[in-house]
């Protein structure tokens, strides 16, 4: 119940509680800054309990600046779309050591409005290690824009198997449109799922995919972890890292308490208190 004009009704709003490593969370980036921040690259804060991987950009490309989100403020990258390279804009989340994805589950999840379409592989969010695609040794978890097909939401996972990299159909990328992307994966289950929108688009359907636990080093919102591939280009919103699998339940209350205009909560007619 919500409480109008009631004298001695506080907030128990708690992000801290909400973005707790107790509960699954790893990092949870809310992009944007509201301090004043002229070149838009002040580092941005890990809001996760215990967990200070904050965000840091590469400033060794420029064109960063701060736009509208779909939950406040945003990121804007400048990425080419072509090559990584040691300038290739990105944001870098530091080291994700062995034991902190420990359980083969892990969930990304985040909002994204891309400027390219086409057949390059851009990652938003990837963890891992730098190295050549797609070698087992770079541990690497991706989800993006995928290379497989024109327009297409993807993801990767690169094992000591070989990797897969299953996307959604065509022109499920839209560009210059907010998409909330999720990825939710648990070793095990043969059911690992992709959403857009709180909508599952993409499944292995009975293919299991084993994450395993290893470090990770290179992780960073904007580039992937595969030498050559793209950098993104587009405005990045939200970007949220577990080490649980989120449900289908969890995905769409996600997106549906998100996005913009949400409607999740129904106010009924006001009530008046003693």
């Amino acid at each position: 119940r919500m409480y109008w004009l009631k004298a001695g009704a506080g907030s128990e709003s708690n992000g801290p509680a909400v973005f707790a490593s107790s509960n699954g969370f790893l990092g949870v980036y809310h992009m944007g800054n509201p301090a004043n921040d002229a070149t838009a690259t002040s580092a941005r804060p890990n809001s996760v309990t215990y967990i200070s991987n904050n965000g840091s950009f590469n400033t060794g490309a420029s064109g960063y600046s701060i736009r509208e989100g779909a939950v406040g403020a945003a990121d804007s990258l400048p990425g080419t779309g072509t090559t990584e390279g040691a300038t290739g804009s990105r944001v870098t989340l530091g080291t994700l050591g062995t034991g902190t994805i420990s359980t083969g589950e892990v969930t990304l999840s985040t909002w994204v409005k891309g400027n390219q379409g086409g057949t390059q592989w851009r990652s938003i969010i990837s963890l891992g290690t730098l190295g050549n695609c797609c070698a087992a040794t770079t541990n690497g978890i991706l989800l993006g824009q995928a290379g497989t097909g024109s327009n297409r939401i993807g993801y990767q996972v690169t094992t000591n198997n070989n990797p897969t990299w299953p996307s959604a159909a065509n022109d499920s990328w839209e560009v210059n449109v907010w998409m909330h992307l999720t990825l939710s994966i648990k070793n095990g289950s043969g059911n690992d799922t992709l959403y857009k929108n709180g909508v599952r688009i993409a499944t292995t359907g009975g293919s299991d995919i084993n994450v395993p636990n290893a470090s990770r080093n290179a992780n960073a919102i904007g580039r992937n972890i595969f030498n050559g591939d793209g950098t993104f280009q587009g405005v990045v919103d939200e970007v949220r890292i577990s080490n649980v699998s989120r449900n289908r339940h969890w995905v769409k209350l996600d997106y549906e308490t998100s996005r913009p205009g949400a409607t999740a909560v129904t106010v009924g007619a006001a009530t008046s208190q003693a």
